[in-house]
């Protein structure tokens, strides 16, 4: 069933703010994937998170760094939690994120 029109007059006062409240989401997800930042090609990003990464050695300040990277928009996140090298190894340091890692990491030696 589709939703209320918002000025339909048969339809609660709660059931259209919920539709407006839904439209305005999808136009501020349809918004935001015009942005630059939307738009940057998987390869950069992943270089980008690379070197955020820090070189060799994976700590948790590092871990730190990459976690709001995966924050500021759903192409950013399907990037980062798409690419294995990020998650590809796994210190003592850092053994409470290891599960996640091994699951990340894919077929990517650790």
């Amino acid at each position: 069933m589709e939703p209320p029109h918002f000025y339909d007059p048969r339809a609660s006062k709660r059931s259209q703010i919920d539709h407006e409240i839904l439209l305005l989401k999808q136009l501020q997800i349809a918004d935001n994937t015009l942005l630059p930042v939307s738009t940057l090609p998987n390869e950069i990003l992943c270089s980008i998170f690379l070197i955020c990464r820090a070189g060799s050695t994976f700590n948790q300040t590092c871990m730190q760094n990459l976690l709001p990277l995966t924050w500021v928009c759903r192409h950013w996140r399907n990037v980062a939690l798409s690419s294995p090298h990020l998650w590809a190894y796994i210190g003592e340091e850092n053994l409470h994120w290891a599960a996640e890692c091994l699951s990340r990491s894919k077929q990517v030696p650790l």
